[in-house]
């Protein structure tokens, strides 16, 4: 059967020309392979007839196969082993149909036999399984009878090419074409190509929706400089002079609509040449008419805020979400004699008195943080040199969507409110010390004049009762009914002369006049008071320890009328510089109205929370107060100058 289709048994199994073996490089084998190659170039090429036929179906990168009149294969090249998977070995001989089920159940079959029947069949993009392998994918075949010497069909023979990856890569293309096509059509961003022109070549959905047209068809052969508003149409060959000579060109462009509606597009266009015979332009751009007039409606909005800002009595400033001032209005800039630029950032930090500016910044920073309001007063350098006292109040600023934007404040001049507090701070010293100077007078009357009349009414009324006898019942009984009084006045003199100004202060100190007061208040109260003083303390400064004993007497007295605590706690602690006193109850808690010090809650000065405080403000000191359910806490310091105790 293989002598009928013409091609010898040996076409599987033809050896190719061996290369000639290497030897060593010396002349004498030199010269022996030039003088073999010489004589086979002088005769006739060994390859022909059968040989050059085996040859070339052998060297075929496309798989060559050959059966005869009951389908057993002949001819099965390396290609096809290479597609198959399968050798000649275990397909030499058989017929395709055992071979590859595959052929009949999709029909392939049809074609074998239509090639015995004379014709020739192209097989495209079939599929195919091999079971002994496990291998599939898609093929195209070329199928053509065979014939003898005399025209007597006596096989086939098929061209075999895989195309698997073919396929895949086609598939792949497909889709990623589809993926492109889809994502530029559906697209927001505007897409387009026109012709050096101006004629529309392609455009997405986008830039028909944009144009008032339902599709793009529409908009295709058409000029661009059609869709152009009219007072800008006389720039589009400029436009496109600047694409075909820098080979790009940006900007905005005004747009007319199809119901005659302006619109502002952004652009950038690029002029394309590579593998056409004439150059397009390439457009990407965006419609921007909206931003446009958000931005023009934030300049007006700011140029309204500068006006307002400018005209305002009051120094305004602004800052951005990174902490650094942006805008100054004019009267702060009036005031300190400085432009703008020398002001925004951290120049107007320049102006700030040094002793000012760290607690300024900190406070400022402190606030910017957490994004709270704040008010703060500090010294700023005036036009003319002098610093003055100025409030500063500042609040955080958000943008609609609630994003963080920066600070807004407000600056007024207060030198004068400074100095009327520095004035009413000095007279309330003033007052606190006549009160004191005041109550030391009356304790003195008290004590000296009024307890000794009393004193010496008592003795002329002991020296009647011992001449008593002579009275009757009634009048005895009245008698010493008035020497007990006047015995209780006296008592009572005394108390009021101690309270007043206690005697032990100015003589012992804090400690003792501490000790006999607070006795004395547990026994007519009933609250228990605990006093802890340090062991050894040393007498402080006459207007400390007068300010002290006054804080404790004025808490003593509000926890006894108002906490409802059964006890009491003070204790002073003395460290270098500074002394601290606290005063602790278990009781109600104080009202935020009077913890506030507001008036009408302060019957007099010196009395109250208010005085509490006055008090140390005048030395330097502070005093907080912190309350609640489970007590209040009072906590006075005033500094030492000079003590390294």
């Amino acid at each position: 059967m293989s002598n009928k289709l013409g091609v010898s048994k040996r076409v599987n199994s033809m050896q190719f020309p061996r290369s000639p073996r290497k030897g060593p490089s010396n002349s004498r084998t030199q010269a022996g392979r030039a003088k073999r190659l010489k004589l086979k170039l002088s005769k006739p090429s060994a390859l022909r007839g059968k040989d050059l036929c085996e040859c070339l179906i052998r060297s075929s990168v496309d798989g060559i196969l050959a059966f005869d009149r009951e389908f057993r294969y002949t001819v099965w090249n390396p290609a096809m082993e290479r597609i198959s998977g399968m050798s000649k070995t275990q397909t030499l001989g058989r017929c395709a149909f055992d071979v590859f089920p595959f052929l009949k159940e999709t029909g392939e079959d049809k074609f074998l036999r239509e090639v015995l029947l004379g014709k020739t069949v192209i097989a495209r993009d079939r599929p195919y399984r091999v079971p002994e392998t496990g291998r599939e994918g898609l093929f195209e075949g070329y199928y053509s009878p065979f014939r003898d010497p005399d025209g007597e069909i006596v096989g086939g023979l098929a061209i075999i090419r895989d195309t698997t990856e073919r396929k895949r890569a086609e598939e792949a293309l497909r889709e990623s074409e589809e993926r492109y096509r889809d994502l530029v059509e559906n697209s927001g961003i505007l897409i387009g190509i026109h012709d050096m022109k101006g004629r529309v070549l392609n455009v997405n959905r986008a830039v028909a929706e944009l144009s008032g047209y339902s599709s793009a068809e529409q908009v295709v052969g058409r000029n661009v400089a059609d869709f152009l508003s009219p007072d800008v149409r006389e720039l589009f060959r400029a436009y496109l002079q600047e694409v075909l000579t820098q080979g790009r060109a940006r900007g905005f462009m005004k747009v007319r609509t199809r119901s005659g509606e302006q619109r502002i597009l952004e652009y950038e266009n690029s002029l394309r040449k590579e593998g056409l015979d004439e150059p397009v332009v390439r457009c990407i751009g965006r419609d921007v008419t909206e931003q446009k007039r958000a931005e023009r409606a934030l300049r007006e909005s700011e140029e309204r805020f500068r006006t307002m800002a400018n005209a305002a009595p009051v120094m305004i400033w602004m800052s951005g979400p990174d902490a650094l001032c942006t805008f100054f209005n004019q009267p702060w800039l009036d005031f300190t004699g400085r432009s703008m630029q020398e002001e925004i950032g951290k120049g107007w930090m320049d102006s700030v008195h040094p002793d000012d500016l760290q607690r300024c910044r900190d406070t400022y920073l402190k606030a910017f943080k957490a994004r709270e309001n704040f008010e703060m007063k500090y010294r700023l350098r005036r036009a003319d040199g002098e610093y003055r006292w100025i409030l500063d109040a500042g609040a955080p600023r958000f943008e609609p969507r609630g994003a963080f934007a920066g600070y807004i404040g407000s600056c007024s001049d207060v030198t004068e409110l400074k100095q009327a507090e520095e004035r009413l701070r000095q007279l309330s010293g003033r007052l606190i010390k006549l009160q004191e100077q005041e109550r030391q007078r009356i304790s003195r009357e008290l004590h000296d004049t009024t307890a000794s009349s009393l004193t010496a009414l008592i003795a002329n009324l002991a020296l009647v009762r011992r001449s008593a006898e002579a009275l009757d019942a009634r009048a005895r009984k009245a008698l010493t009914e008035s020497l007990d009084l006047a015995r209780q006045c006296v008592r009572e003199i005394r108390t009021v002369s101690y309270l007043l100004h206690p005697p032990l202060l100015d003589e012992l100190g804090l400690t003792s006049a501490l000790r006999w007061y607070t006795e004395g208040f547990a026994k007519r109260s009933g609250v228990r008071v605990e006093l802890d003083v340090p062991a050894k303390f040393d007498r402080l400064p006459r207007d400390a320890e007068t300010a002290l004993f006054r804080i404790v007497q004025e808490g003593l007295t509000n926890i006894h009328l108002h906490s409802g605590s059964a006890t009491a706690r003070i204790r002073i602690a003395r460290t270098a510089g500074q002394i601290t006193l606290t005063l602790r109850d278990q009781g109600r808690g104080i009202p935020a109205k009077i913890l506030e010090g507001s008036a009408d809650n302060i019957q007099g000065l010196g009395v109250g929370i208010a005085g509490m405080r006055e008090r140390v403000r005048q030395l330097g000191g502070q005093m907080e107060i912190s309350t609640g359910k489970k007590g209040t806490t009072v906590t006075a310091t005033l500094p030492l100058p000079g003590d390294e105790s």
